[in-house]
């Protein structure tokens, strides 16, 4: 149909007019000419659309698809251009950015399907009914202090969740590296104490394959069930349990671990601790390398020296490093890629020196290290019972509590 603007010429009229349009006639004479009342910007918006014969919609049944013309200026002289194909019952489109209303609630549906897919494909992997949490009385120390340091942390109210990765300024962590924190949580989900919940996580918490299968998933994001198949009550029992058997005697297997438990938590502790002191200093940052480096002399160290004294060296190490270079001398000029190596070499060197000689090396102030984690706290103050003397002290060879 004819815009009210043209209605008044033929069929004829109308084409003649596109076509000296698209020729380049000066507008002003062809609004004169065929007595079109209009601003001159304004004709190209009155011609009719072009009906694409052989383009239907695919949301509206053999409705042809129609195109606007552009103005003349976007154009060939010879070869006016139109503007994409579109419906004139619904608008939608015939390209794949079409928003319309249509095209909006296919995508809708072909999320949904997608996001079903995903997430009966994650049911068959994580739900499972046959979980078989262990017995109270056939934990292992790890397992008891690994469980109750996640509640500790991060278990909700209702002891549903565990939360591991919350991370913010007034949250304590749950351990002192990630490589640790990553050993808790998989551990825990191995023994059954923890599972993944495929309906209250995140989609993006999921790795998929172009063919949606699934193929990892990102622990910092999943959401953890605690203690799965029990209800609340039940929980709130078996951690009761558990919590009498650490203030009661302990097993002598659990004995038998508490050094290698010790050892695992301060070596972390120092390599945090070092971490700290390198970015302090603008050092570079240590790769896994330098870490497995580090992780290897702080266990020799602990032979005969403190975490407090560890931390002693560290800075002492990490600070001379950094006067060395201040002096921009030739035999001080360290490369980035091997600062790190540097600072270790000298922190043993440091602690050789202070054996040979039989000389004591103060604490770092406790105050000056990094919050405690939780796995820290819980592991010393109410399973050893000892608090900050783990610090203070070097590390007996035997049980003690």
């Amino acid at each position: 149909m004819a815009h009210k603007d043209l209605s008044h010429l033929t069929e004829e009229q109308t084409k003649d007019l596109i076509k000296r349009y698209y020729s380049f006639e000066k507008v002003s004479d062809l609004l004169e000419e065929f007595k079109i009342n209009v601003h001159s910007s304004r004709l190209v918006k009155l011609f009719p659309d072009v009906i694409h014969d052989k383009l239907f919609c695919k949301y509206c049944p053999d409705v042809n698809l129609v195109s606007k013309l552009e103005s003349r200026s976007f154009s060939n002289m010879d070869d006016f251009i139109p503007f994409s194909a579109f419906c004139p019952a619904c608008n939608h489109s015939d390209n794949k950015y079409c928003s319309c209303h249509n095209c909006r609630e296919a995508a809708k549906q072909y999320r949904q399907t997608q996001e079903e897919d995903k997430r009966n494909v994650l049911k068959q992997t994580f739900l499972r009914a046959d979980i078989e949490i262990p017995t109270v009385k056939d934990l292992t120390l790890k397992d008891a202090l690994y469980l109750l340091s996640v509640v500790e942390h991060s278990a909700t109210k209702d002891l549903e969740f565990i939360k591991p990765y919350l991370e913010g300024h007034s949250i304590t962590s749950l351990a002192p590296e990630e490589e640790l924190r990553c050993d808790i949580i998989e551990h825990l989900n191995r023994k059954g104490f923890i599972q993944i919940n495929p309906l209250a996580s995140g989609l993006d918490a999921f790795i998929f394959d172009q063919e949606k299968i699934l193929t990892g998933y990102r622990r910092n994001k999943v959401l953890w069930n605690l203690l799965p198949n029990m209800n609340i009550e039940e929980k709130k029992k078996y951690l009761e349990s558990i919590r009498a058997i650490v203030k009661d005697d302990w097993a002598s297997f659990w004995k038998d671990d508490i050094i290698e438990m010790r050892e695992l938590i301060i070596k972390y502790e120092c390599v945090e601790n070092l971490k700290y002191l390198l970015e302090e200093h603008n050092f570079p940052e240590m790769d896994q390398h330098a870490e497995k480096q580090a992780l290897s002399v702080f266990i020799d160290l602990f032979e005969n020296f403190s975490v407090g004294q560890v931390f002693n060296l560290s800075w002492q190490a990490v600070s001379r490093v950094k006067y060395e270079i201040s002096l921009d001398k030739i035999y001080y000029r360290y490369s980035e890629d091997n600062i790190v190596a540097i600072i270790i070499s000298k922190m043993q060197q440091k602690a050789n020196k202070f054996i040979s000689e039989n000389q004591t090396i103060t604490n770092s102030k406790i105050e000056y290290r990094i919050p405690q984690t939780i796995i820290s706290s819980t592991f010393f103050d109410l399973f050893l019972e000892i608090g900050d003397e783990y610090y203070e002290n070097i590390i007996s060879t035997e049980y003690s509590r």
